[in-house]
């Protein structure tokens, strides 16, 4: 169902009422994701379901069902291959691969350029499986494990690369740079680490943070790394300087509650952190 409520009347301005609301899911969403030029919305869920919606009307406009247990991340990337005249007719030209995992221990490929979702491969684990990301300069996806393992796959054909012990404990997030040289995994052993996924070695082992460490993003530009942790902090550090090993990272906290999320503008010249505590609130806070 959607409700419509768009009382906008300035596009100058940004939005600050409730223009959609969007039900379908019977359980948490797990992650959201604007597509094909902000047209489609993408959500995941711990009802274990997708679902794509038309970003206007808020229309329903597909429904995924391939994870057998709550999907715990999802990520969308653009590729080169052909789409057919029904995909351009609903979406344009832009083409989309959709990666998603799973607690069912399965991680899997949906190819979105067809009139209908299908999937492409799907490989199972003997562990929990956390966060994804794609690496497309390497053609590889990963995912990060509860077993302290991260697993790495060639996105075309689904094959194991490799599988590396990076913690010794749950890895909650993985994410590739933008180079697609280096991998960030971030833990519950309260570390981040960064590896060279040439040789699957270690660069860095980042200590820091006082509590897990769940979420990481670098800048386009590869010079700055984001770790946000449970100790209510996000920790900032220069890659292209190595400030942080005589001086530390840059601290910027405290936030009221654990952080879950972060991420960089496109320009890098701001992050924004999403933040919460059980029960009482949630925040969204941007740092220059």
């Amino acid at each position: 169902m959607a409700d419509i409520q768009n009382t906008n009347t300035n596009p100058s301005q940004p939005v600050k009422d409730k223009i959609s609301l969007l039900q379908a899911h019977h359980d948490c969403v797990s992650a959201c994701i604007l597509c094909y030029d902000d047209s489609v919305i993408v959500t995941a869920s711990h009802d274990a379901t997708i679902v794509l919606w038309g970003a206007q009307d808020g229309s329903r406009q597909e429904e995924l069902a391939g994870h057998a247990d709550r999907i715990t991340d999802c990520i969308l990337e653009e590729t080169s291959h052909r789409c057919d005249n029904q995909f351009r007719a609903r979406f344009g030209w832009h083409v989309y691969r959709l990666l998603t995992a799973s607690w069912d221990k399965s991680v899997a490929l949906w190819d979105m350029s067809g009139s209908a979702t299908n999937k492409i491969w799907c490989d199972s684990e003997s562990s929990l499986l956390l966060s994804c990301d794609f690496n497309l300069s390497h053609q590889l996806v990963v995912a990060a494990a509860d077993s302290g393992h991260y697993h790495v796959w060639d996105v075309r054909s689904g094959e194991k690369v490799t599988t590396v012990k990076g913690h010794t404990n749950t890895v909650t997030c993985c994410r590739f740079d933008f180079g697609g040289n280096n991998l960030c995994t971030c833990s519950m052993d309260c570390r981040a680490a960064v590896w060279d996924i040439r040789m699957w070695k270690h660069l860095l082992k980042l200590r820091d943070h006082k509590h897990t460490v769940s979420c990481c993003a670098f800048s386009h530009n590869n010079h700055w790394l984001l770790t946000g942790s449970w100790d209510t902090n996000l920790h900032l550090y220069n890659l292209a300087d190595g400030s942080f090993r005589s001086q530390g990272p840059v601290v910027l906290g405290q936030h009221r509650g654990c952080v879950s999320s972060c991420n960089f503008s496109k320009d890098d010249r701001r992050s924004c952190v999403l933040s919460h505590e059980c029960t009482r609130f949630a925040d969204c806070v941007c740092w220059l």
